[in-house]
């Protein structure tokens, strides 16, 4: 049953190596450090995000050098991870339409299959409030407008058309700080955007921390994302919520050890009729490679025994 479910590395961990700084162009040689540790590691691929590599660095060449890389490392690209994307501000949805499209010359180069896109908004628009368990998020469903869906769809819409006859699928994450921040919020997307091509990223963990109170159970978010996952990245964190202040804050943590149960959301996921990539996320107190090389091993053990039925809820 679960012999089609691979796991990928997200570049995203390795966004602090080896300069601490978001995006840029990774030397060649780090490059090949990193894919020999993911393969070493068991992995059978790689997520790359735009905090580790910038995408609007990437041409035919760089392309090109990245897809053999990784390939003689038996590994693949499973997708491409553009971050802050939003389409309904004009303050910078000129600017993320441009980086989308150049994103989809960049998979199609790749030859990756699913680009994946957050609608958070940037960090430097949200007058420096925090981004996570308040009673208030910024650009997050709860203070959305239709206009702001109608005007995300239209252009989702429009890359999708795009993005088919290269052969991509587009993946939208549930993401904090987006019109995307429940179940509902991204499934209305889907369904406005209307194209066959268009999928959903659960990200479990974004949900869980939009707000101070989570706008769903994470079970529910589970159940209603996996007849339309094309892509799932997955992370943790354990939830303290501090009622006096109507704040929560989230202590990350390694994939087996938070508040969501992969057991379960797997299980879930598996009968809800998923059977792609799960892409592991860093989402620990201390190194990243290490917490999510725990996680891949972790998840591989749970695979098995749904594959194995010695314990299995689906």
């Amino acid at each position: 049953m679960s012999s089609s479910i691979r796991i990928a590395f997200a570049t995203h961990a390795a966004r602090s190596y080896p300069v601490p700084r978001w995006g840029g162009m990774p030397a060649k040689e780090d490059q090949r450090t990193l894919w020999d540790w993911v393969a070493r590691e068991g992995f059978a691929g790689v997520d790359l995000a735009d905090s580790w590599i910038d995408f609007s660095l990437i041409d035919r060449d760089v392309a090109a050098t990245l897809r053999d890389g990784t390939r003689s490392h038996d590994l693949e690209i499973c997708g491409l991870n553009c971050l802050r994307k939003a389409l309904c501000r004009p303050e910078y949805a000129d600017a993320n339409w441009d980086a989308l499209n150049h994103a989809l010359d960049v998979a199609s180069w790749l030859q990756c299959p699913v680009v994946s896109i957050s609608f958070s908004h940037p960090t430097e628009v949200q007058g420096g409030r925090a981004e996570r368990g308040t009673t208030r998020s910024p650009g997050g469903s709860v203070e959305a407008t239709d206009r702001d869906y109608e005007v995300t769809a239209e252009r989702l819409r429009a890359l999708a058309r795009r993005a088919k006859p290269l052969g991509l699928t587009l993946s939208v994450e549930l993401h904090h700080c987006s019109l995307a921040d429940s179940s509902r919020g991204l499934l209305r997307i889907l369904d406005e955007t209307g194209e066959s091509n268009v999928g959903a990223t659960p990200d479990l963990i974004n949900g869980y921390w939009a707000y101070a109170q989570p706008l769903e159970p994470w079970r529910d978010a589970v159940r209603a994302l996996a007849p339309r996952c094309a892509l799932w990245h997955a992370k943790n964190a354990q939830r303290v919520y501090v009622p006096e202040v109507q704040r929560a804050t989230f202590v990350e943590r390694p994939l087996g050890e938070g508040d969501i149960d992969y057991r379960w959301a797997l299980g879930a996921m598996l009968g809800g009729g998923f059977g792609g990539w799960i892409s592991i996320e860093n989402c620990g107190q201390a190194d990243p490679f290490e917490t999510t090389a725990q996680g891949r091993r972790y998840l591989a053990r749970v695979l098995d025994d749904y594959a194995e039925r010695r314990l299995t809820f689906v």
